[in-house]
């Protein structure tokens, strides 16, 4: 009976040993505290109303990779969305990382901060208006935010940071 139990833990020990080998160089992936996590990215509602520019270079902060967040997919903007909504009093419009690039002067093509590939998009009813060839800045907007408008880039509002885990 002895023997038995020694050679079970020994087996034991041999087979930890043997796992621990597979999950060496693993890690837990985590965000910050208050930081929502989705497909080993990590976000954060800004409450503070910056504009654009500002709300970009303070997401920046977090890290080289962070930044304004981009949204590529409806799963990514259901679930964001719905994270900030259940959390927070939503008072208006929040600052997304996609913006018009402009090339000598002309408006060329929609970009994320990020360099993310540019495809999925969820404009509003009428947008995007680029209201006085001016507007070059997106927002998500609506109760349920699930809408976005581009808008002048010098607009206040609050934002959502992204970094990847």
């Amino acid at each position: 009976m002895p023997m038995g139990r020694i050679t079970f833990f020994h087996l034991s020990i041999w087979g930890f040993l043997i796992a621990c080998s597979f999950l060496q160089g693993t890690e837990a992936y985590s965000c910050p505290q208050n930081w929502i996590n989705f497909q080993r990215h990590c976000y954060s509602y800004r409450q503070t109303a910056r504009n654009w520019n500002d709300a970009e270079a303070d997401c920046q902060t977090f890290g080289q990779k962070s930044h304004l967040a981009s949204i590529l997919s409806e799963e990514e903007h259901r679930r964001i969305a719905s994270a900030i909504t259940a959390a927070y009093d939503i008072k208006g419009p929040i600052w997304i990382g996609l913006f018009r690039k402009k090339r000598a002067g002309k408006n060329v093509q929609w970009k994320w901060t990020d360099n993310a590939a540019f495809g999925y998009v969820h404009w509003g009813p009428g947008q995007p208006s680029n209201c006085k060839n001016n507007q070059h800045c997106v927002e998500m907007f609506g109760v349920d935010l699930m809408n976005w408008n581009d808008n002048y880039c010098n607009a206040e509002n609050y934002y959502i940071c992204k970094i990847p885990l």
